[in-house]
């Protein structure tokens, strides 16, 4: 269980303290490690490495392995049957060991026991845990082939039979049955299914300079292959293709191992030929592209995520779903406050499933209605599904809200408190920008003034002497003086003309300007 605490102060500096409620997060862990079967005659003390016994015989298959992070969890046995297609369960009711923990999962064994008849001419059993519906879908599954024939030496086996795509390597084994019937064996043989006969792949036989020959070439690329047939307990031959290298539509035929050999009991040259098996392949789908909305009724698709409550809505989602055709993309959803991601119970729509490289894609749309409920809901899209919403192996999101009633009013307000200190800051630099214009207009004055003085001092000089200050300023203004308060008048209608200021009041400016170049006047009187 987790749980979220804050501390901190409000807005009325008050001290806070909240804490949330707490929640559980769940986990799977997916069963990856299954031992191969081991076979047993009923009653016998210790397994045997046979794997064919005459009809009758009654023997005991044990399976051990990973079953996830659930006790309750079993492994599941299969069969099929010379000629059959699929795999179907086995009726025998198996015995289950105890769970045991094992790091993040749980480990337990499986034994069935299993009465071999005439119709045991090659039958494949196996034992698979993780499994989610089908016989062979386990996430760990492993395999064993019976013959009830005791003519048979030579055996095929696909380790595993059913492949995950990208993540597994294809592997081929044939390998002699009954060693003690024969005295040497000559060649065993690979054979892969064409479009109308069997074609063989590559072989290991003697007389030859290398031993393993390849017959296809073009495999022999991407593919290796070791083999030996020095003597019959040890001979075999393995064809192992990279899981890089694995082609979904070329490798996964059907194929069968073949052998010659002197029989050593017949004392004459024996041939056969297993029956032949099928590889399988699982492709995960990766890609899937976010969910698109639209209004219902709406022809185009809306960039739109907040919608009023009782809005119909369509979202629709398109991507991979594997290389099974029946497969589909689920929806689950999540509403504000709760843990986990649901089903969603609407019926979507799916599209034909169209082929492309090695799976499928289709789209899925699903109608849905939203409430006020539907505050914050977080819906997602998935394919791959192995279980619960969200477990898929390519999944994408999208969230919806519910329109609130006051957003517009909210944005009004907020754009207003920005236009007023935008207003006032304006207004504040006009201010500036004219008292820096009065302020230089008055220097100007001053400087003038200054040199009108001078200059009357120098005449003055000439003359006689320099009248006191007082009475130059109280007789009468000098022609020089009027004539500054004209130029400062002409140039503050400039000034006017550039800023647009003060062309409206020009006679109550130049009035106030006159003012203060009095009162600067007035230390010079006294």
């Amino acid at each position: 269980m987790y749980s979220c605490k804050m501390s901190g102060m409000s807005t009325a500096s008050n001290p806070v303290t909240e804490e949330t409620s707490p929640i559980t997060i769940f986990y799977i862990v997916q069963p990856t490690i299954i031992e191969l079967p081991r076979v047993r005659i009923l009653n016998e003390i210790y397994d045997t490495p046979k794997r064919q016994f005459p009809v009758g015989t009654t023997i005991q298959l044990t399976c051990q392995g990973e079953i996830g992070n659930d006790v309750s969890k079993t492994i599941r046995w299969c069969a099929r049957k010379d000629g059959e297609f699929s795999f179907t369960g086995m009726v025998q009711t198996p015995i289950h060991s105890k769970a045991f923990p094992s790091g993040c999962q749980y480990t337990r064994s499986s034994v069935i026991t299993y009465n071999l008849t005439s119709e045991d001419i090659f039958t494949e059993f196996l034992c698979e845990s993780g499994d989610t519906g089908m016989c062979g879908t386990g996430t760990a599954v492993q395999y064993v082939n019976i013959s009830s024939t005791s003519a048979q030496n030579i055996q095929i086996q696909a380790l595993p039979q059913t492949i995950i795509y990208r993540e597994t390597d294809l592997v081929i084994i044939c390998s002699i049955t009954n060693p003690s019937q024969l005295s040497s064996v000559f060649f065993i043989e690979l054979l892969k299914n064409s479009s109308t006969t069997f074609e063989t792949v590559v072989e290991v036989s003697t007389g030859q300079t290398l031993l393993v020959q390849w017959r296809d070439t073009t495999l022999q690329n991407r593919a290796s292959a070791t083999g030996n047939i020095d003597s019959p307990s040890n001979a075999q031959l393995r064809l192992t293709i990279d899981k890089n290298s694995v082609l979904c539509h070329a490798d996964f035929k059907m194929y069968k191992c073949k052998m010659a050999g002197f029989s050593s009991t017949a004392l004459e040259v024996v041939t056969q030929e297993t029956s032949s098996i099928a590889l399988y392949q699982i492709v995960k789908p990766t890609v899937i592209e976010t969910p698109r909305v639209r209004i219902l009724n709406e022809i185009y698709d809306t960039p739109k995520r907040h919608f009023p409550a009782g809005t119909t809505i369509q979202l629709t989602c398109q991507g991979e779903v594997g290389n099974d055709a029946s497969k589909t993309i689920r929806w689950c959803a999540q509403k504000a406050g709760r843990n986990i991601f649901t089903g969603l119970s609407h019926t979507p729509n799916h599209s034909k499933a169209t082929p492309l490289g090695c799976q499928y894609t289709r789209s899925s749309t699903i109608t849905y209605s939203l409430t006020k409920e539907d505050n914050f809901t977080k819906i997602l899209c998935e394919s791959g599904v192995i279980g619960m919403c969200g477990t898929g192996t390519a999944i994408q999101y999208v969230n919806i809200t519910i329109e609130c009633g006051t957003s517009n009013t909210r944005t009004a307000d907020t754009q207003s408190s920005f236009l007023i200190p935008f207003l006032s800051g304006n207004a504040v630099g006009m201010c500036v920008i004219i008292f820096a214009i009065i302020l230089a207009m008055i220097l100007i004055r001053h400087l003038r003034q200054q040199q009108l003085k001078k200059c009357v001092n120098q005449e003055h000089n000439g003359r006689g002497p320099i009248p006191s200050n007082r009475e130059e300023h109280h007789t009468e203004p000098g022609p020089n003086e009027d004539h500054l308060y004209t130029e400062l008048h002409t140039e503050q209608a400039e000034i006017s003309r550039e800023t647009g200021q003060f062309t409206s009041t020009p006679d109550n400016q130049y009035s106030e300007l006159h003012t203060i170049n009095r009162q600067l006047e007035t230390p010079h009187l006294l």
